[in-house]
């Protein structure tokens, strides 16, 4: 009965002493996990402080910036100014739309006085290209002439833009045609009746001819020549009779 009381003891010893060295097993892997993870987060935290405290050259005025901006948007006025602003917008509105109806209303009832006028006082047709309507005559007159023709049909004189303006028109004409350049105020200095910036030529070689004219006072205006090349400008006494070409810009402000 001793016996077998002592072999139950150092059985329950040998259980406790397994279970103690178990548990210490675990606690050491334990503990070498939570050293580790503990020097990865030290690591890791080195890590993101040093690129966090070092300085670039843009960090000063991103600083700023963001300062400014934050101040700004904080500020009453600039909110009452954004709000101002679209209401002043909306305000416009009515105003511009019913400007915007005017004027297409006016731009209709030109082109109608302009179909009719032609129609009742000219063989002649008008030929829309682009954003213009041109008249190329069939007959012949001085130059303040056929101004004068153009003007009374809420028109003038052709102004020759581009390239592509040139192509057509050279490409419409019977006759030599007078267009709207001329010297008439200054000696020299050409300027297109229609008001539009003088910028592309397309003078034929040699012109324009300064010394064609005896008097020096005396006007020089531009006609176009039916070619199969784009520089076929000429200079002529304005009294001289040619046909002409009439352009009625039918968009908004200068062609």
């Amino acid at each position: 009965m001793e016996q077998t009381e002592k072999k139950d003891v150092a059985d329950v010893k040998k259980k406790s002493n397994v279970k103690v060295s178990l548990y210490s097993i675990a606690y050491g892997i334990f503990g070498c996990i939570a050293f580790v993870s503990l020097v990865v987060i030290g690591v890791m935290t080195g890590l993101y402080l040093k690129v966090k405290l070092t300085k670039t050259p843009h960090d000063a005025a991103m600083k700023e910036l963001r300062y400014a901006l934050s101040v700004t948007y904080k500020r009453p006025e600039f909110q009452r100014m954004r709000a101002q602003r679209v209401a002043d917008e909306i305000e416009k509105l009515p105003k511009e739309i019913h400007q915007a109806l005017k004027d297409f209303q006016k731009w209709k009832e030109d082109y109608k006085a302009l179909f009719k006028k032609t129609k009742r006082s000219s063989s002649a047709s008008w030929v829309l290209y682009g954003k213009s309507l041109y008249y190329f005559s069939k007959g012949e007159k001085t130059w303040p002439d056929a101004e004068n023709f153009c003007a009374s049909r809420d028109a003038h004189l052709a102004s020759v833009l581009n390239n592509e303006e040139q192509d057509f028109i050279t490409s419409q004409l019977k006759q030599a045609s007078w267009i709207g350049l001329a010297d008439e105020n200054k000696k020299g200095v050409w300027a297109w009746t229609d008001g539009s910036r003088f910028q592309k030529q397309f003078w034929s070689a040699g012109k324009p001819n300064k010394t064609q004219h005896v008097s020096q006072s005396e006007s020089s205006c531009t006609f176009i020549t039916p070619s199969s090349t784009d520089r076929n400008w000429n200079d002529d006494d304005c009294h001289k009779l040619h046909g002409w070409v009439c352009k009625n810009y039918l968009g908004p402000g200068q062609p």
